[in-house]
């Protein structure tokens, strides 16, 4: 997967500049621009980057203001910053680390300087995130697991309350799954759950993410999408789900279908997890009761 890389100056020379220094040692590196501290928070409330390049002098929002509503900000705490300025007093250096960086460079830089601290700064990100996710990773299906779900929902919730977004939830059964198992073997059922985490996989967008939340049974959580837009996500998983051939190798074929249930929230609208949660499984269960592969939603605002 190609690292994403936020730069943040109010020098688009300097920007430009930044951008073909990087792409010139990584064409697959995948850029964002913003112009100040408040343009870059808009950024980073719908994009997800791995590295934050930033000016320490800028209008209306500096670099320092920046490191400290990023480091606020829980989803963001763990996102490494280089401070890139032409101040070389060493108050500004200790300001800037006491602020949360975790390099500093001084302008003018040398390219290949840019260039080894980021990779750098992009290797240890990495090695991070596999730590972690190997705590937190479903090894059958390659999906987040329950253990991750409550505090990655709970600061999901925190994001969209701050910058007043939509949140749906999806919690997703796989309809009449023992019966595969006990016709099939457990071997088919785990390539059924295997292949339906790759399925959800393909829905995911931003800060959209899956998990399997046990047995057959998993959650989506959708970043800024309404109730209209979670049940055409629901309704698109269930099709596909309907129409895919899971085990073409048994014989006869075993049809899979999906129950799905929604919870949604408009941004004025704060539940807790655990609400949201509960309140996904009960649209699941009035979903499995009224007949199976369907899609019930239920709006948390009513």
């Amino acid at each position: 997967m190609a690292s994403q890389v936020l730069i943040v100056d109010d020098d688009s020379t300097m920007r430009a500049d930044m951008i073909r220094i990087l792409k010139a040692s990584d064409p697959f590196v995948e850029i964002t621009e913003a112009s100040d501290g408040i343009e870059a928070l808009k950024v980073l409330a719908t994009t997800n980057v791995d590295l934050i390049i930033a000016d320490l002098i800028m209008p209306r929002m500096d670099g320092l203001k920046l490191l400290s509503a990023i480091r606020q900000d829980e989803r963001l705490e763990h996102t490494p910053v280089i401070v890139v300025t032409s101040r070389t007093e060493i108050e500004e250096k200790l300001l800037s680390f006491e602020h949360g960086a975790q390099d500093f460079l001084t302008k003018p830089y040398h390219p290949a300087e840019l260039v080894a601290r980021v990779r750098v700064m992009l290797r240890l990100q990495a090695q991070m995130r596999a730590i972690e996710q190997s705590a937190v990773v479903d090894t059958l299906t390659g999906l987040y697991n329950q253990s991750y779900l409550a505090g990655a929902l709970s600061r999901e919730i925190k994001r969209c309350e701050r910058y007043n977004l939509n949140l749906s939830c999806l919690m997703i059964d796989v309809d009449n799954f023992k019966r595969i198992n006990d016709t099939q073997g457990h071997l088919a059922g785990n390539e059924v759950l295997r292949a339906l985490g790759r399925m959800l996989q393909t829905t995911l967008r931003g800060y959209d993410f899956a998990v399997r939340y046990g047995g057959d049974e998993f959650v989506i959580v959708l970043a800024q999408n309404n109730p209209a837009g979670a049940r055409h996500v629901a309704e698109r998983i269930r099709e596909m789900v309907m129409h895919y051939m899971f085990l073409p190798d048994h014989s006869p074929p075993n049809p899979v279908t999906v129950s799905i249930g929604i919870a949604s929230t408009p941004g004025e609208v704060r539940p807790s997890a655990d609400r949201v949660i509960e309140t996904a499984d009960q649209a699941l269960y009035r979903a499995k009761t009224s007949g199976k592969n369907r899609v019930v939603a239920v709006d948390l605002a009513a």
